[in-house]
């Protein structure tokens, strides 16, 4: 029974699914009817609204023929007309009427007023006319046109422009003034514009020549040397300059494929031109010239930190010769920000130098600060020390004489990751009792133990043959703990500290610092912060000790001062 009804299922989802492929194939065909019904319909509408349109297209298209067959059509009637007349010649004359009827059609096609050389000619004119004008434009804006020069009455060539002369001219002075030399030469031009066959125009340098060839100067060939277009001389041979230009480069030059030197001044030779004979030189006067130095004002910008004798011993220089330069150095002092002129030797040839270098730059870790109760307030603890990280740098580097003047990154490359800095920052309440800055009535700092007795004062001691720098306090047993006499950084930490063994040292604010020796353990480490009272290390006996007990120090600098004008009485 089961069975029977699970085929009927199946029965009547297979004529279902026949039914709905059906639906959809007449769908389908019903669209693609109805779009062709819609474009059907749509080009016939275009269709009926395009009469007018379509007979202007007609006419148009009939006129174009119309007049395309015209000369056909007429040559064909007059074609016929020939035949025609030949024949009623030849009837009536024979072959000589027929021979006149043929000429006589034959010059009416040829030269009639609608014949073929007419008609040739009425389409030839246009066609002929339009060539003759590009051919003219062609012409025109093909020739080459130049100022002609004229300098006091002299023919001297072609152009470019009257710049070239103004320049010329400004070149001739430089070569009659030179060392300022009395001689004059007048130059009075006269320009026209021309066109020339040739595109060969004078330059400057040869108009300068032409110009001098007019006066009556000594004059000689050679090479002119100038630096920054200024003319410095003539030499009859330049090789013994250009050597020491080249030597004076190589100084800078490190071998760096990339590498960019040059003077920072434009110096250059001309081709051998007319020289006034007397402005020809030695050349190893021109080499003295640019290898001596001169003296350029330099500028130092005081820091932080910095006093007038620091920045004497930064510059290397005198007090004296500071204040030569700058009045009133030595009286006011220095501030940040100040710029201290000093006077350096600089080449009279500067030269820049630019090439790409490589190196490893550090990169700085970052500190990060946490809170921990189990640190006195105010003091901290470096619970993972910072590592730099590096970088690999490619740069390009420019110097100028040597000295860097700018540092461009081009590529950098992550080598190692800088690693982090934790400090912990103490939140235990400092501790109460007997360890506090109102306990110091009489000096500055609280007594390092709690309780003790002084084994050894401060000051010469006989049974050591020396003087003792600190106070030797004993009595408090082995591991007692021992206090920070005042709050401060840590700036010293370590076990075998010279005689001291285990020993630690606190720098404080007032530029004091305390010192605390011969202990058998240290609780805190260099950089960090302790607050007054708080427990820093225990008492022991390392290093020279004869037993158990605090050697107590306080210093300013390396002097060692009496503990007691410091400690409560």
């Amino acid at each position: 029974m089961v069975r029977k009804i699970n085929g009927k299922i199946v029965g009547m989802l297979a004529l279902s699914l026949q039914k709905l492929g059906e639906a959809a194939v007449f769908a389908v065909v019903c669209s693609f009817r109805g779009l062709f019904e819609f474009l059907r319909l749509f080009l016939k509408f275009l269709w009926d609204k395009s009469v007018k349109l379509r007979a202007k297209i007609f006419s148009a298209f009939q006129y174009v023929g119309v007049f395309a067959a015209s000369p056909f059509v007429k040559l064909w009637i007059s074609f016929c007309k020939m035949v025609s007349d030949i024949r009623k010649g030849r009837r009536k004359k024979g072959v000589l009427g027929a021979l006149g009827a043929f000429f006589t059609h034959f010059g009416r096609f040829a030269f009639g007023k609608q014949g073929l050389a007419v008609t040739a000619f009425n389409y030839a004119a246009p066609i002929i006319s339009v060539v003759f004008l590009f051919n003219v434009v062609t012409a025109a804006t093909s020739a080459t046109y130049a100022l002609k020069l004229t300098v006091n009455g002299k023919f001297l060539g072609y152009i470019e422009n009257e710049r070239v002369f103004l320049d010329a001219e400004a070149l001739v002075l430089q070569r009659v003034n030179y060392h300022e030399s009395d001689k004059v030469i007048e130059t009075i031009p006269e320009f026209s514009i021309e066109r020339i066959e040739t595109s060969e125009k004078l330059t400057k340098f040869q108009v300068a020549n032409e110009i001098l060839r007019t006066s009556d100067f000594n004059l000689e060939w050679a090479y002119g040397f100038y630096i920054d277009g200024v003319f410095y001389g003539a030499v009859m041979d330049n090789s013994e300059i250009d050597g020491m230009l080249k030597s004076l480069l190589n100084v800078y030059r490190s071998g760096n494929p990339d590498e960019e030197v040059a003077f920072i001044n434009t110096v250059e030779w001309e081709k051998q031109d007319l020289y006034l004979a007397e402005s020809i030189v030695d050349p190893k006067s021109i080499i003295k010239m640019i290898t001596v130095t001169k003296e350029e004002a330099s500028y130092y910008t005081v820091e932080y930190g910095d006093s007038p004798s620091l920045v004497s011993d930064i510059l290397g220089m005198s007090m004296e010769e500071i204040e030569r330069l700058n009045p009133g150095f030595s009286e006011r002092g220095v501030y940040v920000g100040d710029q201290i002129r000093r006077n350096v030797e600089v080449p009279y040839l500067p030269v820049s130098i630019t090439r790409t270098e490589e190196y490893e730059q550090v990169v700085p870790f970052e500190t990060e600060y946490r809170n921990d109760s189990t640190l006195y307030a105010g003091s901290t603890h470096a619970a993972v020390q910072g590592k730099n990280g590096s970088n690999h740098i490619v740069a390009r580097v420019s110097y100028l004489n040597g000295a860097e003047i700018n540092r461009v990154p081009v590529k950098v490359t992550a080598v190692s990751e800088p690693v982090t800095k934790v400090v912990n920052v103490g939140t235990k309440p400092v501790p109460t009792g007997g360890y506090k800055i109102a306990d110091a009535a009489y000096g500055e700092y609280i007594w390092p133990l709690n309780g003790g007795y002084i084994s050894c004062n401060y000051g010469w001691d006989a049974a050591w043959g020396r003087n003792h720098s600190g106070l030797d306090i004993a009595g408090v047993g082995y591991g007692a703990p021992i206090y920070a006499g005042g709050s401060g950084t840590v700036i010293l930490s370590r076990s075998g500290y010279y005689g001291y063994g285990d020993t630690i040292i606190i720098q404080h604010e007032n530029g004091m610092r305390t010192l605390y020796a011969h202990c058998s353990a240290r609780h805190v480490g260099e950089g960090e912060y302790v607050t007054q009272g708080q427990q820093i290390a225990n008492v022991g006996r390392t290093g020279v000790a004869t037993g158990p007990h605090l050697h107590f120090a306080v210093r300013q600098g390396s002097i060692a001062l009496h503990p007691n004008l410091y400690l409560p009485r």
